[in-house]
């Protein structure tokens, strides 16, 4: 006959090894939760270009419309897929959100009177968030960082300071702050010294969207 110290000792042994055996199922059913962030390249209105005169212009403005309203449909295509309300948004900081909050809710209440330029400065983040797509547009610009690496200098001259740059993306990437990020964003940046594995960052290129010389080649159209 066993002992109760023998017993128990079994009993002790019995538990260990059903402990074991639910942490090595847990184990090999566990996901490793990692971040995910879209870039979708946008493509600004250049100011310089009126100088070429008015029809210049608005054949740079067709151009860009062409690209806002390809970004739309991609947008709406990673929106839908993983249920998201948030666009960051390029170009915008906190200081600035009241004064773009209030742009968006005129245009929302009487978009018959929005000239076409209006809505291409508002871009395909702009649309979705009027059209009720979206629910919030968030600043991607922490504005010291933002203004720090302006390459417009004082005599007017352009001026690009790579580490200003690279400060300013790394202050973008603190801002991305959910598990998906989706953010509008030139195809001048690349995020990817700031995002580090497991996590994962897709650039994306609507097709109309002309190329820089010096853009990254990562960009690409979404296949998920």
């Amino acid at each position: 006959m066993k002992t109760r110290a023998e017993e128990y000792l079994v009993y002790v042994l019995i538990e260990i090894v059903l402990t074991l055996n639910s942490t090595l199922f847990l184990f090999s059913n566990f996901e490793v939760a990692v971040g995910i962030t879209y870039q979708v390249l946008d493509h600004h209105i250049t100011e310089e270009i009126r100088t070429d005169g008015e029809q210049a212009f608005q054949e740079h403005l067709d151009q860009v419309e062409r690209v806002q309203e390809e970004q739309r449909e991609i947008l709406k295509g990673l929106i839908e897929k993983h249920r998201l309300k948030v666009i960051y948004l390029e170009g915008l900081t906190e200081e600035d959100l009241p004064i773009f909050q209030a742009i968006l809710a005129a245009m929302k209440r009487r978009p018959e009177k929005i000239p076409r330029e209006q809505w291409l400065r508002v871009g395909a983040a702009g649309k979705l968030f009027i059209e009720g797509v979206i629910e919030e547009i968030r600043p991607a610009e922490d504005l010291e960082a933002y203004l720090a690496a302006d390459p417009v200098q004082p005599d007017g001259s352009i001026v690009i300071d790579l580490k200003k740059q690279e400060a300013r993306e790394a202050a973008i990437v603190r801002r991305l702050v959910d598990p998906i990020n989706i953010i509008v964003l030139g195809q001048a940046h690349d995020l990817s010294d700031h995002i580090k594995p497991p996590d994962r960052y897709l650039r994306i290129a609507p097709k109309s969207l002309p190329r820089l010389e010096s853009a990254n080649k990562k960009a690409d159209h979404p296949e998920e």
